[in-house]
Formats: C-alpha cells, structure tokens, sequence
C-alpha cells in the first residue's frame, strides 16, 4: 500500500514555484541535519527527532520553501513533537538554542560554496559558548512570536494529524529473527534508516518498506547475503507475504539519491 498517489508524491510544489531540483535537496538536507543536532541537543530520543522531520516533510510537501523561513519551522516542528511526545521543552531555552545554531548554520553557509549542502556536526558548536549566549530582549521577543505562530501554521497546515508510525518499531521486530547476522548489521540498519529521512520516501512508502530497503542497503553494504526465513520464504517476506522484491529496490534506489547528491 502507498500512502499517496505517485504523482502526488513526485509533484514539487517547491520546483513548481520556480525553485531547481537541486536547490530543494540541499534546503532538505540542511533541514533535517538541522533539525537531526537541535533534536539531539534539546535532549529528545532518536523517534521523537524523526517524528519531528515526518511533520516537517509533511508541511513542506503544501508549503513551498519560497514562502517560510524553513530553518525557523524546522526548530518549530522539534518543539511541537516534543509536546506530542510528553517531553515538553521550554520555550525560552529552545529558542536560545535555535538562535545560537541558527547563527553557526548562516556563518558556515556563507563560508560555503554556492549551492553547497551544510552538513552540520557536533565539532561546529561549543558548550561554553553555548552557556554564555545571550539574547536581547527585543530579539527574544521577535523569535516568540515567530515561534508561537509557526507552531499554529504546522497544526493547520497539517490537519493535526500526528499519529505516525516509524520504520524503527519494525526493525525492533526483526532484532531476534535468525536472518539478523548481528547487532553491528542492525546498527547499520538504523543508519540507512536515518539517512532515509534526508528524502520524502516516508511520505508514500509504509515504514515497514523502508526498513526492509535499509536491510536491503546493510546487507548489499556488508556484502552479507540476507538468508531465507525458510525454504521458499524470503527474508523480505518477514511483515508479510504481500511485499515484492521490487518494491524494496525501488525504495533502495530513492533513499540511495542521498548519496549521490551528496558526492562532490
């Protein structure tokens, strides 16, 4: 089952409003390294941060990126999956937080090349001075309000629909199935999995389709062939029987364009 018309999926409202292919990518991409490090450093878990980047993905996919300020609405999109998550964060501190990445992610954007993707890392941010950043009153103020009114745009815009399923829950289910070489393999799973959320492939493929192309990715990474469940049962049969192989390459291939537009 897809989760929207293909058409639907591949249609970009972004490219429809004169933006290239390319430039959406690298505001993605910097998006979701943005959100990955400001999810990470407000203290939430791996699925909170991805739950955040599916509704960003989600409100992006009817909003072109021409028409709001999309590193403000990233930052929004954590704080709100942190209250749907039950662990709320204040607001003060996160739009400190924001603030001072926000200002880091401009300085090494500038410092790019043109067009060039920013992949923010922890090495770009420093605790101490992280601790002594300050924020005057009337800056504090104009954030507030941005905040406050981005929060109520992404419920709108979204219909305040927040039941999301991850691909995590069904690579929990296959950690104990005798086709898993090992926890290191897992690992790489998760990865994949993570890298995933760079595209839009959770917008129409199910959770469980793009675990299964992560498996894909590790074991073809490893160069560890998958083994069969049982005789005539397919590894890839293990959420069930409805699944084609092609399916998996096909979502395999969209999640492997990260690579490709990540090469120099």
């Amino acid at each position: 089952m897809k989760l929207m018309l293909f058409d639907e999926w591949t249609r970009s409202i972004h490219q429809d409003d004169g933006m290239t292919k390319e430039r959406e990518r690298v505001i993605r991409n910097d998006v979701v390294s943005f959100m990955t490090l400001y999810g990470i450093y407000s203290g939430l878990p791996q699925i909170t941060i991805a739950k955040a980047i599916f509704i960003f993905h989600k409100y992006s996919k009817i909003v072109s990126f021409k028409k709001f300020d999309y590193i403000l609405y990233a930052a929004a999109c954590i704080f709100l999956t942190a209250k749907l998550d039950d662990r709320p964060k204040e607001l003060k501190e996160s739009i400190k937080l924001y603030d001072y990445m926000y200002k880091t992610y401009k300085k090494l954007k500038e410092n790019a090349p043109e067009g060039a993707m920013v992949d923010l890392r922890m090495e770009h941010f420093s605790k101490e001075t992280y601790t002594n950043y300050k924020i005057d009153p009337l800056t504090w103020k104009n954030l507030e309000d941005k905040f406050v009114m981005a929060e109520s745009d992404i419920l709108k815009m979204t219909g305040y629909d927040f039941d999301i399923e991850l691909p995590y829950k069904y690579l929990d289910f296959v950690k104990t199935m005798k086709f898993i070489p090992d926890a290191t393999f897992l690992k790489i799973t998760n990865n994949f999995i993570n890298d995933s959320w760079r595209t839009t492939v959770c917008l129409y493929y199910e959770p469980r389709l793009i675990t299964l192309a992560a498996l894909n990715m590790a074991q073809n990474f490893c160069h560890q062939k998958l083994d069969d469940i049982d005789q005539n049962k397919p590894w890839y049969t293990c959420f069930g029987g409805d699944i084609e192989k092609k399916e998996i390459e096909d979502v395999t291939n969209h999640i492997l364009d990260v690579y490709k537009q990540s090469a120099p």
